[in-house]
């Protein structure tokens, strides 16, 4: 989130705020804000002398604490938002004053030594050197802050529109996201003269063009390749409002609600918001079949879903919502489906394929044929998800693969608890050949991908048959006997029997048929204990057809036949 600094004309984007946070209901909008940047537009005020600068700092103590320092950290505490203050110091450099620290470093000692950093990123990041030097929260509001590596203004004159800065911050932190929702709040934007009478007037208009922020976000606008990422919350105003102008705050909030755009914009704001707290997670590595990868995986809700499916619905009007690609529809579902009974966390299980994993995949949301937006963290590929949860290395990741969260036998167990799984092995025969380590030596220079592409599997494949085929109709009512549709080619329809293994070794004698006018064992799938057998398609009579109406006219050429083994 980016604030165009503005003096008292700052009132305009708090009303903003306080008007997305009516529409995101129980979500609070600071903990939806991942990186905040802005001047302190205030100091205008104080400069002016229009107000008692004792009363307002005396404020700005009781609500930060007058000890309160701002390079320093809440302990015990999740990272909340990172804050960054623009500043000018000497030379008309920009700089900038952050509550945390970043993986790329533009920071350097001291004031004097900022050429070669400014040089490349037009910005630098300051840190006080001694902790005791730092300045006090409060402080950095108004007058310029000393510290030992130089003197700091207000940055707006640098900084008209920080949204830029916001964007390289947000890549200095998490160098290899990608940034979900840019959202800028405005100060009004002003009526332009009609003409210029002299030059002293065009040159007052220049100057006046070059710290407007709406003209450095239009500029963005113009360069970028897609505008859902990069969202504005501005007004037009009445008449020109000067930044000391505290008689004018009324005006401005009214304002706000007058624009005819506000609404409109302020709802496509909190949809982004709100749909960015779902991200996919791979629940298996990358299986690679018949020229295909198979990427099976869950959409999670980072906040609490209860308070983000409420918001959402009466935002899209509808409670059906669907998950989708570029090359169709992988989930339509009611909008509280998912939510596991035991945790009450939400996990959203979807499969689809991708012909290699550096291939970019977008997984978006819907309402049935409306608009879409993005989730968290696309357009990505999966060879990057792959990457980051570590299904690549051998020993695991240090996390065990749960970062700071909490293990649920319902929703990460596949809804079988220990116990049951102790059970099952019980009856299971133990085996017979002593088990043999895996031997660790792998070329360096081949690929994670091209090792799943050559390895041998068996005809038992130890995956979920989900990734494959999508479930047409349950054709017994109790979910173990299914009519399902190969993803690939749809016009190859195939019939899955599933049952609870009981005979370990029947794995091992599974074989696929080619009798000529049979029902052909096609392939067979183990996951949590639960075996699913495909048969292969075979033509029917119209006679039989007839007696089986209930099938849509695109299956009406091929069927299903179930036999027992």
């Amino acid at each position: 989130m980016a604030i165009d600094g503005g003096g008292s004309r700052g009132v305009t984007p708090l009303e903003f705020m306080k008007e997305l946070q009516k529409l995101l209901q129980d979500c609070p909008l600071h903990e939806m804000v991942d990186v905040a940047c802005g001047s302190s537009s205030v100091n205008y005020i104080t400069t002016d002398a229009m107000h008692d600068e004792t009363t307002l700092e005396s404020l700005l103590q009781e609500a930060y604490t007058p000890d309160k320092v701002f390079f320093g950290y809440a302990p015990n505490t999740i990272p909340g938002t990172r804050i960054a203050i623009t500043a000018m110091t000497h030379g008309g450099r920009r700089t900038i004053f952050t509550n945390y620290n970043g993986l790329r470093d533009i920071s350097v000692e001291g004031a004097n030594q900022l050429k070669d950093k400014y040089m490349e990123t037009a910005y630098a990041a300051i840190r006080p050197r001694n902790v005791k030097k730092e300045p006090l929260l409060w402080q950095v509001f108004f007058k310029p802050a000393n510290i030992d590596t130089g003197e700091f203004w207000d940055g707006a004159l640098g900084f008209p529109n920080p949204t830029d800065l916001g964007r390289w911050e947000a890549s200095r932190i998490w160098p290899d996201s990608v940034v979900d929702v840019v959202v800028s709040l405005g100060t009004g934007e002003e009526p332009k003269r009609a003409r210029s009478t002299n030059s002293r007037t065009r040159i007052l208009d220049t100057f006046n063009l070059l710290t407007d922020g709406q003209f450095h976000f239009l500029n963005m606008k113009t360069g970028s390749k897609t505008d859902q990422t990069l969202l504005r919350l501005n007004t037009q105003l009445p008449r020109p409002i000067r930044l000391d102008a505290t008689d004018s705050l009324q005006l401005q909030r009214d304002n706000v609600h007058l624009h005819p755009r506000s609404r409109k914009d302020l709802v496509k704001v909190a949809l982004a918001l709100l749909i960015t707290n779902f991200y996919f997670e791979l629940d298996h590595p990358l299986i690679y079949d018949q020229g295909v990868y198979y990427c099976q995986g869950s959409v999670r809700c980072r906040h609490s879903f209860y308070h983000v499916a409420a918001a959402l619905e009466r935002l899209l009007q509808s409670p059906v919502i669907e998950f989708i690609t570029a090359s169709g529809i992988l989930s339509k579902c009611h909008l509280n489906d998912g939510v596991c009974s035991l945790c009450h966390r939400y996990r959203k299980k979807i499969s689809f394929t991708v012909r290699h994993p550096t291939d970019t995949v977008t997984i978006s949301l819907r309402v049935p044929g409306g608009p879409s937006w993005n989730i968290s963290g696309f357009p990505q590929s999966m060879a990057w998800f792959h990457r980051i949860q570590g299904f690549n290395r051998h020993f695991g990741t240090s996390d065990h693969g749960s970062p700071g969260t909490i293990r649920c036998i319902a929703c990460d167990g596949g809804g079988t608890s220990n116990i049951e799984k102790r059970k099952l092995d019980s009856l299971l025969p133990s085996p017979s050949v002593k088990r043999t380590r895996i031997s660790l030596p792998i070329k360096p220079n081949d690929s994670e991908f091209e090792q799943i592409k050559e390895s041998k599997t068996s005809f038992c494949k130890g995956f979920s048959p989900w990734i494959k085929y999508t479930a047409i109709k349950d054709i017994d009512g109790r979910g173990k006997l299914w009519l399902v549709q190969d993803k690939l080619t749809s016009r190859q329809i195939f019939t899955i029997k599933q049952q609870r293994l009981t005979d370990k070794t029947i794995t091992n004698r599974l074989i696929k048929t080619s009798h000529v006018n049979l029902v052909n064992l096609q392939a067979a799938f183990l996951e949590n204990h639960v075996i699913s057998f495909v048969y292969d398609t075979t033509r029917i009579s119209l006679a039989q057809l007839r007696k089986n109406m209930d099938l849509e006219e695109k299956y009406i050429s091929y069927i299903c036949r179930e036999v027992s083994i």
